[in-house]
């Protein structure tokens, strides 16, 4: 649910949500058939964020961010007892505020510079906070930016499971685990074409610490060892090569640096394509002046991913990847189409209204982001929405 407010000098919104899950995985251990496990997820929580503008060209965003889960999992064994294991209820409050000012003018020399601090408030685990900067400058149509985010990634409740079962979990010891941690940086420069479109690119690192695996060795598995370095180049653009069409495209080159807690050094990581790229295009037919084809749009788009690995297999693998290459993943080559159709209905006071049908993975290609469980082959989607006033 979600409320929104408009005012002259703020606007924002509350969201709220609540969801519940029961996974049930069958065969979770392939050398012991009949063997399976049942995850109970409760989730809940809500999302405030208001943009202030209270003074001439300067800009506030607040709000925080509130996450309470409660994990509950059952682990059926046909040579041992089953295990159903309780763990400890989690709740996340992030507040955060960020702040701008911008000066020049769009036809000479201008630029923006910016700040933020987010906060992280655990039950469980340790509490910190990340702050962010960076700063955009250019001339007229071309702008060149820089910034520096530090995130952080609290473990699941997986990693506690060990501990829960043998009656080990300790708070004290529990909040002085740190979250993984990524220092981000960034630059890149981008350029606005006078009738449409741009184009733009940049260059990242990422420098990831603290890895967490999932053992019996809470605070311990924090690894002080482990660490991952990635170093991308990414390229966009948008053009209107003609009217009522539009076209993009991108494409993320990176390269990666690891080493786990076994002491490997790797240049392969989990879910980390080597090249991804996409591209796709928005035209609305109105430009063949049918009566019938003027409220009719057709857009489409490419994705592919190469040199992708999931995940290990192993949960307690102490490094990144499989040796054997195992758990290499097929390239990704998916397509897509939607066809389109708007309207306004003034005697109904809808403002818009849009019949519309997704056809995804339109070549039935087969790809997974797990090893033996694939993916919907070709999958088409109808659906409305309506706007009224």
């Amino acid at each position: 649910m979600t409320l929104n407010n408009f005012f002259s000098k703020a606007v924002g919104y509350v969201k709220t949500y609540y969801s519940h899950t029961d996974f049930h995985w069958e065969d979770e251990n392939p050398a012991v058939p009949g063997e399976y496990s049942i995850q109970d997820i409760t989730a809940a929580g809500a999302r405030l964020k208001e943009t202030l503008w209270l003074w001439k060209r300067g800009e506030i965003i607040a709000g925080f961010d509130a996450d309470w889960t409660i994990t509950r999992n059952l682990d059926h064994n046909e040579a041992a007892a089953s295990v159903r294991t309780v763990f400890p209820d989690m709740f996340l409050f992030s507040p955060y505020i960020a702040a701008s000012h911008s000066f020049g003018s769009a036809e000479g020399f201008h630029g923006t510079p910016q700040a933020g601090l987010r906060g992280y408030i655990h039950t469980v685990w340790a509490n910190t906070l990340a702050p962010q900067i960076g700063v955009t400058a250019g001339y007229k149509n071309t702008d060149i930016y820089a910034g520096y985010v530090l995130g952080y990634v609290y473990p699941a409740p997986a990693n506690l499971q060990t501990l829960v079962n043998t009656g080990g979990v300790d708070a004290a010891d529990l909040k002085s685990v740190k979250p993984e941690t990524v220092y981000h940086y960034e630059i890149g420069v981008t350029h606005t074409f006078e009738k449409a479109g741009n184009i733009g690119g940049s260059f990242f690192y990422d420098d990831g610490r603290n890895r967490i695996i999932a053992n019996g060795r809470i605070p311990e598995n924090a690894s002080l060892v482990s660490y991952f370095r990635i170093m991308g180049v990414e390229a966009y653009g948008t053009f209107a090569p003609i009217p009522d069409m539009s076209l993009f495209i991108s494409g993320t080159w990176m390269t990666v640096r690891a080493r786990g807690e076994d002491g490997v050094e790797v240049d392969k990581m989990p879910f980390t394509p080597d090249l991804s790229f996409s591209a796709g295009f928005t035209w609305k037919l109105s430009c063949f002046k049918i009566k019938y084809l003027e409220n009719v749009s057709v857009s489409g788009d490419y994705r592919y991913a190469g040199g992708v690995y999931a995940n290990t297999p192993l949960q307690f693998n102490p490094g990144f990847v499989n040796s054997d290459e195992t758990s290499k993943l097929e390239d990704q080559h998916i397509l897509g189409l939607r066809l389109a159709y708007t309207l306004n209905y003034k005697k109904w006071r809808i403002h818009k209204a849009e019949a519309f049908i997704n056809i995804d993975n339109l070549l039935n290609r087969s790809y997974e982001y797990w090893p033996g469980y694939p993916m919907p082959g070709i999958t088409a989607t109808a659906g409305m929405t309506v706007t009224m006033n």
